[in-house]
């Protein structure tokens, strides 16, 4: 069988290149049942986004992708996601409902048992008695992003130490620990992802073989005094990163060369220049004017007793607002 998680189908504002990217990924997957002489997949949770209302757009091309399962006669689980649930508490209420007269779908909405596997949906209960639980599992200890581990739950890794393999969708960074294992979402979904190689997997008597999707468009960054690959940057996704000004006319031509490989999106990033304005800025606040020099010479000076420092500072302010 083959196991992806984590679709999420209207992403971005239903936006239609991450729309194509979700069809194109179960063409793949289809493809590679027929390979593998397999015809059933699981999918760890979060088909869709968007938990309160899904786009007309965006539900139109998921009835095409169960359509396509369905006419290839793969059976298809759905374990309920977070975002495949209108309450974050329960799941009766969920956007896989819609698929349940369809013959080769199985909506996993309470705990369901195949030989020793488990397949759990969010917020549900665990059998104890399996070797291996697939599922949509929050739990502790797992990266959320490259430099975030998430800490917010209740669950833990030790909570699921008596089975011989856990597989779970959710966090969208691919990661390991112990006897869990996170898939990640089977392609790169912002520039958090850059670098990271996405697909989807199979699963077959205990052992988890990646795939990688070959079609995923990929988020890259590029720095201005790169050497640049034009095939990193053709139908990718790729943000151009100033490490400096090199002026207005210097800088188009270093953007219309990234331009001209072709990106199916296009960003431009001066924030690492403006850092360094933004430190310049500070400098010229610590240095002292004038007056603030004139003021600290004033306060620090041993006055006569008969003149008040503030009164001084106060005239001496009227006079400099005169000057102007």
């Amino acid at each position: 069988m083959l196991l992806v998680a984590d679709i999420h189908l209207g992403i971005k504002g239903d936006d239609d290149l991450f729309l194509d990217q979700s069809k194109k990924l179960f063409v793949s997957m289809v493809e590679e049942c027929i390979r593998r002489d397999t015809n059933e997949i699981i999918i760890l949770g979060d088909f869709f986004d968007n938990r309160k209302s899904i786009n007309v757009k965006t539900l139109n091309v998921a009835i095409d992708i169960v359509d396509m399962l369905k006419n290839n006669n793969i059976n298809t689980f759905f374990i309920i996601g977070n975002h495949d649930t209108y309450y974050r508490t329960e799941i009766k209420t969920n956007s896989i409902r819609m698929f349940k007269e369809y013959k080769n779908v199985t909506i996993v909405d309470s705990t369901m048992t195949i030989d020793r596997m488990g397949l759990v949906s969010w917020n549900q209960s665990t059998d104890a008695n399996i070797d291996y639980l697939i599922g949509h599992f929050e739990i502790n200890g797992f990266p959320v992003t490259e430099s975030i581990i998430f800490e917010k739950s209740n669950v833990s890794i030790s909570d699921f130490q008596q089975y011989k393999r856990v597989i779970s969708g959710h966090f969208h960074i691919p990661s390991t620990k112990d006897n869990i294992t996170y898939l990640g979402s089977p392609y790169q979904l912002t520039f958090n992802d850059t670098g990271s190689m996405r697909g989807f997997y199979s699963f077959n008597d205990g052992k988890l073989t990646f795939i990688e999707f070959t079609e995923s468009i990929k988020f890259v960054n590029v720095y201005d005094d790169d050497k640049i690959n034009p095939n990193d940057i053709k139908g990718n996704i790729v943000k151009l990163i100033f490490k400096k000004d090199h002026g207005y006319n210097e800088n188009q031509k270093i953007i219309d060369s990234i331009q001209s490989y072709e990106p199916v999106r296009f960003f431009t990033h001066f924030d690492v220049y403006r850092e360094e304005v933004r430190e310049r800025a500070q400098e010229m606040k610590d240095i002292k004017n004038s007056k603030d020099i004139l003021f600290d010479f004033i306060k620090l000076y041993d006055n006569p007793s008969h003149i008040n420092p503030e009164i001084m500072m106060n005239i001496v302010n009227e006079l400099l607002e005169d000057v102007k």
